[in-house]
């Protein structure tokens, strides 16, 4: 087990697990046995004493008429991604070759709100492999990122926080695990990356180069 850490931290479970999905031997899951697959996952999280898990829902969606319920579903959403401590995001492809598009946006709303962003895939694929037989930035060293805004985003995140980058973990095990190493060394606080968008003491050309695109 993780060692105890000294308080308790929300962390948001994001990524595309809850959806049934059709598995390598062909079975068509259910429902109930994909929430199961949600449950291990949930637990790897929850291994760690002071890690209170949260989940996305749409248990109580019935409260409101249909037309409204993809925006408040949205809402409610975004509101845990952007109010808890940190979000453990599995940006595993799905469906494709990207991301699950909800995850994605789950993912930057608590980077730049001030919450910690960790990016777990089983398995980790580069941007390369995932692409050898497109033809998507050919010859260019983009091809070797794994998802090249997000996992920036990501980077900025943990320097902010610990100093120093991580690369995308293989694991959501090897993701806690580490996450909390470093928040029971470092302690976690939250400083919106969206403040830091304006911060001329980072990169003062970038800004001077974006703010003269807007004049």
């Amino acid at each position: 087990m993780v060692s105890t850490l000294s308080k308790n931290y929300n962390c948001y479970s994001a990524g595309p697990g809850l959806f049934p999905r059709t598995l390598s031997n062909g079975h068509r899951e259910t429902w109930d046995e994909s929430e199961a697959r949600v449950r291990a996952l949930n637990a790897v999280i929850a291994d760690v004493p002071e890690f209170k898990v949260i989940t996305p829902t749409n248990t109580d969606l019935v409260a409101w008429p249909e037309e409204k319920q993809a925006r408040v579903c949205l809402r409610k959403d975004l509101y845990l991604a952007a109010h808890c401590d940190i979000t453990f995001a599995d940006v595993t492809p799905f469906g494709g070759r990207e991301p699950d598009a909800g995850t994605l946006v789950e993912a930057v709303t608590c980077a730049l709100s001030g919450g910690l962003l960790v990016l777990w895939a089983d398995p980790l694929t580069t941007f390369e492999e995932k692409y050898a037989d497109a033809d998507v930035h050919p010859d260019s060293f983009l091809d070797k990122h794994y998802n090249l805004m997000l996992e920036q985003l990501f980077y900025w995140s943990w320097e902010t926080q610990f100093g120093a980058a991580h690369s995308v973990f293989g694991s959501l095990k090897e993701a806690v695990e580490e996450t909390a190493r470093l928040v029971r060394a470092h302690g976690l606080k939250r400083i919106p990356l969206l403040d830091k968008v304006n911060d001329d003491t980072d990169a003062p050309d970038m800004v001077a180069m974006v703010k003269a695109l807007l004049d």
